[in-house]
């Protein structure tokens, strides 16, 4: 046996030195290659066989890993949890066998599972809650481990549910420990990728001394890798134009009352040197459930304005209906000027009741001066922290800033796991395809070359299309014409030289 494994860590490439996690049968860190979306969803087109050019392509370029994310409703029968489709279960068999032809490790991974996804709509019964959910969910996961038990280790392991979140981790742990149990029953030697919690942004530190398993994380950074994404509600229009490294910018979110608990609750502070008749715009985007936004100069209130959206025409653009928290959250994309009546130090904004909103705008025009836009941040749950302006009104950079510090988030937790002794891995990251090519590029560059000095491997979502190498359709590169495809060359540089040991 030992020979055997000894065997295949040649012939698929990994490194006979495995001292990082001597429990595994490869080395995670050694993984480096893409995600297929075949049986992302079970809706009409996205649900069909896998390519073996995509295998093919994937060996040609010097990569070895393929992570396979599924719908559970592809392989089982309409409204029926148990009832498995011998049909389509083959074409995972096919795509195991092309994994061994070409030298690929193969994940199988439910992204959709009994029970749960991170994508609408919400499944009937829920996995973390219901028992009858999670015995679905094992059962799936044990007839993939005993209609795969010969396979070897170091060809195909499993990746239990993406992204689990919108319950508490201890129930996510529970059923992490249940599943890996029976299918460790089935076969001890079966690696399993475990997602970490709030998106696969937080990995589990206490699952790290569970056998052969990997926890797995996430490498977006929202701002830049989501920009103007389609999936994203209407305010995908408003985000600001990113930049990598991120310069500094003035937090949009402004939280109210409901979030002091969170810290959030602060006031967004403009520090600097404001004459009388300054005047200071302040474009509203999204108002969640209600608020009403104060604005101070000096302490003293100058402005205030009560934002209560609800159906129908009104103040508001749009009227947006969130089910999911039966509130409305209503896009206004409305302009409101504040005139300074005396000079003052500081100009504050908060929410001195409600949820939450979202400013897309702040401009300042002090008197005699051209009208300064302050950048924004459309990251969500951030601090408030005071910010500090030239005398024209500019932003002036605090002096501990860090344009890669948004880095910092993602890969503290994989160190989190690791110093505990657990294996991690990177299972999606990439940039929508409207993100400007040179910021994607340099954000790639960036990640990538920190997974490779962390020891990290991953996986880029996707191969091919919209966050993809191949064939992305975006409209700022100029393609090369590779067998059929567009192949953007310049991000494939950068993959095959953070891919190379």
């Amino acid at each position: 046996m030992r020979r055997a494994m000894f065997m295949l860590a040649l012939f698929l490439g990994f490194p006979l030195s495995l001292s990082a996690a001597p429990a595994l049968p490869f080395d995670p860190a050694t993984l480096h290659g893409f995600n297929l979306m075949e049986k992302i969803a079970a809706n009409g087109m996205k649900s069909v066989p896998y390519r073996e050019e995509d295998f093919a392509l994937i060996k040609e370029f010097g990569f070895n890993y393929i992570r396979l994310p599924v719908d559970y409703r592809c392989y089982t029968e309409a409204n029926d949890w148990l009832s498995f489709r011998e049909d389509v279960l083959r074409h995972f068999d096919q795509a195991i066998a092309w994994g061994e032809k070409y030298g690929i490790h193969v994940t199988l991974a439910l992204h959709r599972a009994p029970g749960y996804c991170v994508n609408p709509p919400p499944e009937a019964k829920e996995l973390w809650t219901s028992d009858e959910a999670l015995a679905a969910f094992t059962a799936h996961w044990e007839m993939f481990a005993r209609r795969y038990e010969s396979v070897p280790a170091a060809r195909l392991s499993f990746n239990l549910v993406n992204e689990p979140s919108s319950t508490a981790p201890e129930n996510i742990v529970r059923v992490y420990r249940h599943v890996v149990a029976a299918i460790h029953r089935v076969n001890p030697a079966r690696v399993i990728f475990l997602d970490g919690v709030d998106g696969g942004f937080k990995p589990l530190p206490e699952l790290a001394s569970l056998p052969n398993v990997i926890q797995s994380g996430r490498g977006y950074f929202s701002p830049v890798t989501q920009y103007r994404a389609s999936y994203r509600d209407v305010s995908r229009e408003f985000m600001p134009t990113p930049s990598w490294p991120v310069q500094p910018a003035v937090n949009g979110f402004l939280y109210g009352p409901f979030w002091e608990k969170d810290g959030l609750n602060r006031p967004l502070v403009l520090r600097g040197s404001f004459p009388a008749q300054t005047l200071l715009d302040v474009r509203v985007l999204i108002v969640s459930t209600k608020a009403t936004l104060v604005v101070k100069a000096d302490g003293k209130p100058v402005f205030e304005k009560r934002f209560e959206p609800k159906d129908g025409v009104g103040e508001w653009a749009q009227a947006i209906y969130a089910p999911k928290w039966q509130i409305y959250q209503n896009v206004y994309n409305h302009l409101y000027t504040v005139v300074l009546p005396v000079a003052a130090k500081e100009i504050s904004l908060e929410l001195t009741d409600g949820d939450w909103l979202r400013l897309t705008e702040l401009g300042l025009t002090l008197p005699g001066r051209d009208r300064q836009v302050l950048p924004g941040d459309s990251t969500p749950r951030r601090t408030q922290q005071p910010y500090a302006l030239q005398a024209n009104g500019a932003l002036i950079p605090p002096p501990d800033f860090d344009g890669l510090a948004p880095l910092a988030g993602i890969f503290a937790p994989l160190r989190e796991v690791k110093a505990a002794g657990g294996a991690v891995f990177m299972g999606e990251f990439a940039c929508y395809s409207k993100t400007p090519h040179h910021v994607m590029l340099a954000y790639t560059q960036s990640l990538l070359e920190r997974c490779k000095a962390d020891g990290v491997g991953w996986a880029m979502w996707n191969f091919r299309g919209e966050f993809g190498v191949l064939d992305s359709n975006r409209a700022d590169v100029t393609y090369e014409a590779y067998k059929g495809h567009k192949l953007d060359r310049k991000l494939m540089d950068i993959l095959v030289r953070c891919a190379a040991p």
